[in-house]
């Protein structure tokens, strides 16, 4: 924050203020600071006004600011005891804050900028969130595969022992029981 200076309106900035909020005229502000012993001007008067309302508001928005933090503290301590939310339901907190946003004292602009941020930065997470159940997903698809391949290799290997093998009996009768033997084996 800018070190303000001092003003000899500074003892009348509370009144000053709730003139300004009930449109008081800079002229009538004038005569009344005037019979109060304050010389000043009109000019000087708005300037300060100006001042004022500038720092009335970066107060409030240090306020929000501070209970918006408050807010989503809470939010992610309910995330953490809770299952993470569907995406309805952030879609519905979504638009919850956009109406907030939209019935604040901020100018429409200001509003509109916000609402498209706060879009930008939803879609994003939801693309992010997409990118990597896809990934997940090919992951498992890729090991899958190569899972059903190495298995389907070994059945052709075996396949092939066995077809090879009923030409020479001996060798089919040491199969035979091999495949018996590891039957047992498992069993036990």
């Amino acid at each position: 924050m800018n070190k303000k200076r001092k003003s000899v309106l500074d003892p009348y900035a509370k009144t000053l203020l709730k003139m300004d909020d009930k449109k008081v005229r800079l002229v009538e502000m004038l005569e009344w600071l005037g019979e109060k012993g304050v010389e000043t001007s009109t000019c000087m008067i708005s300037k300060y006004l100006a001042t004022l309302r500038d720092e009335r508001e970066e107060k409030a928005l240090l306020f929000d600011v501070g209970a918006t933090a408050k807010q989503c503290k809470q939010v992610e301590a309910a995330f953490e005891k809770n299952p993470a939310p569907e995406l309805k339901t952030l879609i519905d907190l979504y638009r919850v804050i956009i109406w907030k946003l939209t019935y604040r004292k901020k100018s429409p602009g200001t509003t509109l900028v916000l609402a498209n941020r706060l879009t930008a930065t939803v879609l994003q997470f939801i693309n992010g969130q997409t990118q990597a159940r896809v990934k997940e997903r090919e992951v498992a698809l890729a090991e899958q595969r190569a899972a059903e391949s190495k298995k389907s290799q070994g059945s052709k290997a075996l396949q092939f022992c066995l077809d090879e093998t009923k030409a020479f009996p001996e060798v089919f009768e040491l199969f035979k029981t091999a495949f018996i033997a590891l039957k047992q084996a498992k069993t036990k």
